[in-house]
């Protein structure tokens, strides 16, 4: 009767234990007047007052109680109430080797090879004969150019001029 009670389909609340029987534990006894008719009852199974806080019902699997516990509603990793990250200390070295990667690459950055005088016009030679190639494949590859008349000269066939 325990274990149909405390189901999966109707968990137990988790604020509430169960009740404990009314009478008092031990074989019934019938009453005097139908003392001669009445059958012997089976011996009855007694429940226990109830578990407490983190024990499983009397009739339950331990699975039952660990999958019928409350959980945080929803996703448990996004909104409102969202399981807290547990910080491990492979965590914080990885963000401690992170920041010095960083705090290296600042130093580097803030001291330049060159100076702004050696930088200027420093490779004035090269950039201009990439431009030149650049220019001269983009010309080889344009059509040449075309003219309205000689599109149109085609409808001159029939044009008369006076003389």
């Amino acid at each position: 009767m325990a274990a149909a009670r405390y189901s999966r389909h109707r968990p137990l609340p988790s604020n509430r234990r169960p009740r404990a029987p009314l009478a008092p534990p031990g074989p019934a006894r019938p009453p005097p007047a139908l003392a001669s008719r009445a059958r012997p009852n089976p011996p009855r199974r007694h429940l226990v007052a109830g578990p407490g806080p983190g024990q499983c019902p009397r009739g339950t699997m331990f699975l039952t109680t660990v999958l019928l516990r409350k959980r945080i509603p929803g996703k448990q990793w996004i909104g409102k109430y969202r399981r807290p990250r547990v910080v491990t200390l492979s965590m914080k070295q990885a963000m401690i080797r992170r920041l010095e990667i960083e705090a290296e690459n600042e130093y580097w950055l803030s001291r330049p090879y060159l100076t702004q005088e050696q930088e200027y016009n420093h490779n004035r030679e090269g950039r201009r004969a990439k431009w030149e190639t650049l220019k001269s494949t983009m010309t080889s590859k344009f059509p040449e150019h075309r003219y309205m008349s000689d599109h149109l000269n085609h409808l001159n066939v029939s044009k008369k001029w006076t003389s």
